[in-house]
């Protein structure tokens, strides 16, 4: 009976101990800060010799969620994502509010992601068109100069 406790403490230490080190591991890749005003984000990028991530999302879009839940918040993907302006266009209420820049960029279905280089180039490569995962995320942010 008393190895039957030892295991079971055992396995409430390592559990304890993932659990804390996942919590460390949260807290040290800080929030990042989407902007949804197109025009000033991107001077701003500019201006700082910045990168740019634009997301094209909606809240009805299932992939848009997906992207969202398990590519853009994991915590290898918002420390990546400190070195970028951040812009996220949505179009939950309405898709002709950022019909303008979906057509300026190319995107015909959501999700969506473009990059813009530090010079203030849109790329056409990469680009994200569906859900990935962190790794292949951070991998292409790592192209973007």
């Amino acid at each position: 009976m008393r190895k039957w406790w030892r295991y079971v403490g055992a396995v409430a230490l390592m559990a304890a101990l993932a659990a804390l080190t996942g919590c460390r591991a949260e807290a040290e890749a800080p929030e990042v800060q989407w902007r949804s005003d197109y025009e000033a984000a991107l001077a701003e990028a500019k201006a700082a010799g910045k990168p740019a991530v634009i997301e094209f999302t909606a809240s009805w879009c299932a992939q848009c969620q997906q992207l969202k839940r398990e590519t853009l918040e994991a915590p290898e993907v918002r420390r990546a994502l400190q070195g970028f302006v951040a812009i996220r266009l949505d179009g939950t209420a309405s898709v002709e509010a950022i019909e303008a820049w979906m057509t300026r960029h190319a995107v015909e279905a959501f999700p969506a992601v473009v990059f813009v280089s530090s010079r203030g180039e849109v790329l056409a490569a990469p680009r994200v068109e569906g859900p990935l995962s962190p790794a292949a995320f951070v991998a292409l942010l790592q192209e973007v100069d």
